[in-house]
């Protein structure tokens, strides 16, 4: 009998079925990366369709990306083509990594790639550092845009500007998020949160040390929650914008979260809080009216949180743990009496509306010394969850040290990623700003000279050309010579350094905190930033600032250049170290610049 030859159509669905097997052999294959050649095939292979699903891509090396304004990161996996595998950074560290959505991020249809190291993830993404800097207008997080799927034990120590939906590990969450960092500061306008800018999943186990500046709503973990956060804390400013019915701008603002629909369990903040319409150290406004309704409601839950960290609320009353009740309940959840729970009045009014102040009967102010005590906080787990500090007179989480995962920066042999300036030292190192004492060690508890702090401004101005200059000898004690030479000249003849008497500028002696301000601030006045200030100084040493540097602290303060101790002291009079000069060159450069 013979064999009927193939049909076109029936060689055709073989052929299919053969490039098919092909293909899904190839999604399934393991991977190994070394090099940046290496990441951008994987990141091309993604983009193009392969979701890797099955596979494990693994980082064996660290891998600077050489980002620029000539070489922007394309992020790895889009809502159509999302990434499915597991990607195991081993610890390792990728840097310079370099994003502006304006460039080139827009696709053919007209809407915009999710910004980050990866784009869309539904897979799993762990153990990996990132560092580097991120600016777009919509759904933007230093190790993902989106996440379906899970980030683990990942953390960001880069700069971030996202005008709506952005966070320091992930834009938008709809998956599981935990045992992240974040270190360094962002900027934005719409729903920003240190860790997560919009939660709808799970968050757990992660840090926030970074600062944040928001129009809308902003959080120290997340912006907007509708999922569940537990077992986080935060230690950074979390600043919105005063009331202004013009630009028709109401910040809602939380050490933890701006706006919460979901439950929020085990979390502490311990970050200043400030600048918005409805300011709380845990949430600025707990629970929410339905859409299109004012008597419908969706709750939202607090169980079990503190608030260390000072308040301030513009034209409405601030809370210690929630700044305005609408339809949630809040249990369990202390705020540190005595902080500062302040509110401000803008120069507009602000109609009367009434509200419930969730911390009047929810929660309670309790002292220093049942802080420390962990029957004060009736109904917590100090068996698995929380610690009692010693050191520090609070709880803080078992499975979260507050003094961080000390995660080597790779910089610095004394430098650790878990510290709360790593990511300033690694900012003013990559900027040649500051050098290591050493080629192996910063010295961050080290104190800084006159002459050291200085010099740093003077290379923050690119170290300006004297050779045409007529120099004099404005100081008796400063050699045109030294190494500090032409930074303290310069200074002087720009009005920014006045010296510790008409003659001298002791340029060997150890700079205060008080004198740092003043200094920035001469300095911002110099290159005519905006030196309005909002606020006192309500610090409870207030009055051992010295009379030249009040406006420069208030100033200082209210730009989040210079920030208050933990027990509500400036400490004026006290040396700043290297580690507090990283940090505040940090927040000029991305604050004021």
């Amino acid at each position: 009998m013979k064999r009927k030859p193939l049909g076109f159509i029936t060689l055709i669905t073989l052929v299919l079925l053969f490039v098919s097997a092909a293909v899904s052999a190839v999604e399934t294959e393991d991977l190994i990366i070394s090099t940046l050649a290496e990441l951008e095939a994987f990141r091309d292979n993604v983009n193009a369709g392969n979701d890797y699903s099955g596979a494990t891509v693994t980082l064996t090396a660290d891998i600077d990306l050489g980002g620029s304004e000539e070489h922007q990161w394309m992020p790895i996996g889009t809502l159509d083509k999302p990434f499915a595998g597991t990607f195991d950074g081993g610890g390792h560290k990728i840097t310079g990594l370099y994003i502006r959505q304006e460039v080139h991020m827009k696709q053919t249809d007209g809407t915009y790639l999710g910004l980050g190291l990866f784009g869309v993830n539904t897979g799993t993404i762990q153990h990996l550092n990132v560092d580097g800097y991120i600016r777009g207008t919509t759904s933007a997080g230093g190790i993902a845009a989106q996440n379906m799927g899970m980030v683990i034990d990942c953390h960001y120590m880069g700069g971030l500007f996202c005008e709506n939906t952005g966070g320091g590990i992930v834009g938008i969450n709809d998956g599981t998020i935990t045992a992240c960092h974040h270190f360094s500061g962002i900027v934005g306008w719409y729903t920003i949160g240190g860790i997560v800018g919009k939660n709808n999943g799970t968050v757990s186990d992660c840090c926030n040390m970074g600062d944040i500046d928001n129009m809308y709503d902003c959080g120290g973990i997340a912006g907007y929650n509708t999922g569940n956060i537990t077992g986080c804390y935060n230690t950074g400013t979390i600043k919105g914008v005063p009331y202004d019915p013009h630009r028709a701008v109401h910040s809602v603002v939380g050490g933890i979260l701006g706006r919460n629909l979901g439950t929020v369990k085990n979390c502490y903040n311990t970050g200043s809080v400030i600048y918005g319409i409805k300011s709380g150290g845990i949430t600025g406004e707990n629970g929410s009216y339905a859409p299109g309704s004012f008597t419908q409601t969706v709750p939202g839950m607090i169980v079990n949180c503190y608030n260390a960290g000072a308040v301030t609320a513009t034209n409405q009353t601030p809370g210690g743990v929630v700044g305005k009740n609408i339809s949630g309940n809040v249990t369990g959840c202390y705020y540190l009496a005595g902080i500062n729970l302040e509110r401000t009045v803008s120069y507009y009014s602000l109609r009367a509306e009434a509200f419930i102040d969730a911390d009047a009967a929810d929660s309670a102010a309790i002292d220093h010394a049942a802080f420390s005590n962990p029957s004060t906080f009736a109904g917590w787990d100090f068996s698995d969850t929380w610690v009692m500090s010693e050191s520090l007179g609070r709880p803080v989480l078992r499975t979260l040290p507050e003094v961080g995962s000390r995660i080597p920066t790779g910089i610095f042999t004394d430098v650790y990623s878990g510290e709360w300036y790593a990511s300033a030292v690694e900012f003013v190192r990559n900027c040649g700003l500051m050098t290591g004492v050493s080629e192996t060690e910063f010295a961050p508890e080290a104190d800084v000279t006159r002459a050291m702090f200085v010099t740093v401004l003077y290379r923050l101005e690119n170290q300006p050309d004297l050779s045409n200059e007529i120099l004099g000898y404005p100081f008796a004690d400063v050699d045109a010579q030294s190494w500090y030479g032409n930074a303290v000249y310069w200074a002087r003849q720009n009005g920014i350094v006045a010296g510790v008497s008409d003659e001298l500028f002791a340029p060997e002696e150890n700079i205060t905190r008080e004198q740092m301000a003043a200094i920035l601030y001469r300095y911002a006045k110099y290159k005519a930033y905006d030196t309005a200030a909002n606020g006192n100084l309500n610090y409870t040493d207030s009055s051992a600032i010295s009379d030249y540097a009040a406006e420069a602290t208030v100033w200082a303060a209210d730009k989040g250049i210079l920030q208050g101790n933990e027990d509500g002291t400036f400490a004026p009079a006290a040396n700043a170290t290297r580690a507090q000069t990283a940090a505040v060159f940090q927040r000029i450069v991305q604050q004021l610049q």
